[in-house]
């Protein structure tokens, strides 16, 4: 995958991906990774794939089947918007 001049190999097929400000995140069928661009690599998450993938400041969470998964995320980059929503997930806080 290239992304702004860099170039990211990925492994899998691509399952589905969100942006938040300048950080990209990837679902494949087997990883999810995020990137930011001030860094000089990928950052690996989950090494057995994903279904759907949302991201916003501070969090990553992904779908794997049935099962939701959230990580807190630490970034270099200020322009993390966090307007994403883990709504996109279906998920719903009780």
């Amino acid at each position: 995958m290239d992304l702004n001049g860099a170039s990211y190999p990925l492994k899998g097929r691509v399952q589905d991906c969100a942006v938040d400000g300048s950080l990209l995140a990837v679902a494949t069928n087997s990883t999810v990774f995020w990137i930011d661009p001030a860094d000089s690599a990928p950052h690996e998450v989950q090494s057995s794939g994903g279904d759907r993938v949302a991201l916003g400041s501070g969090w990553i969470a992904w779908t794997q089947g049935e099962r939701i998964h959230a990580k807190a995320i630490a970034t270099n980059s200020p322009a993390a918007t966090g307007r994403s929503s883990i709504r996109k997930l279906g998920f719903r806080p009780s």
